[in-house]
């Protein structure tokens, strides 16, 4: 999370496919881009082709990285979102008290060359906020983890939780989540995570 100016924030959740070091280097790898270019007032979609471009030069075979990225600006309580391969935020809507799964989005980055990457952009989804709305953003750590049948958590369960603490401050959403794996899985996450709730006011 980044306030690039006075009321306008850039905020990025990712995730590297694989384990170890090599994923971590890609990891520092991208979270130097984020901070680079998100300084910068370069629109949400050229990030993402900008982002692309740069790993695709030093990543790896076989190694990508998924990544929600937001361009949030207070000043017009609006929010600009697009999402390369990254699992689908959850929006809560205070004035419809309704959650809904925001799922639009592009390949991950460092998969296919910039040219090709393009072609599947889309229109970043834009949001016009209001005070209480909140967003959910996660990693697959949360959604993939299984208990001892080998079930995994699954998109409705956390849209569940999401439900009954829509109205509690970001916190305490999150750490309700990050509670609610360990009760269903019985044991600490075995995989990464990471849970971000952004409550709007």
């Amino acid at each position: 999370v980044l306030e690039s100016n006075p009321g306008r924030f850039k905020v990025a959740i990712g995730d590297v496919s694989g384990k170890g070091t090599t994923a971590a280097f890609y990891m520092a790898e991208i979270k130097g881009i984020f901070h680079a270019l998100s300084r910068t007032d370069m629109d949400p979609i050229s990030f993402m082709n900008t982002s692309n471009q740069a790993l695709v030069a030093c990543m790896q075979k076989g190694f990508f990285v998924t990544l929600t990225y937001l361009d949030i600006d207070t000043s017009k309580k609006e929010v600009k979102m697009v999402r390369a391969g990254h699992c689908p935020a959850f929006y809560y809507s205070s004035v419809e008290d309704k959650i809904c799964m925001m799922r639009e989005g592009t390949l991950g980055l460092g998969i296919v060359n910039g040219s090709i990457f393009k072609s599947y952009n889309q229109d970043p989804q834009v949001i016009h906020y209001q005070p209480g709305d909140m967003m959910l953003l996660y990693t697959d750590g949360i959604i993939e983890a299984r208990n001892e049948e080998g079930e995994e958590f699954g998109y409705h369960r956390l849209k569940n939780i999401f439900t009954v603490h829509r109205n509690q401050e970001s916190e305490e959403l999150t750490t309700s989540i990050v509670n609610g794996v360990k009760d269903f899985t019985h044991s600490d996450l075995e995989d990464d995570y990471t849970v971000l709730a952004i409550k709007f006011m």
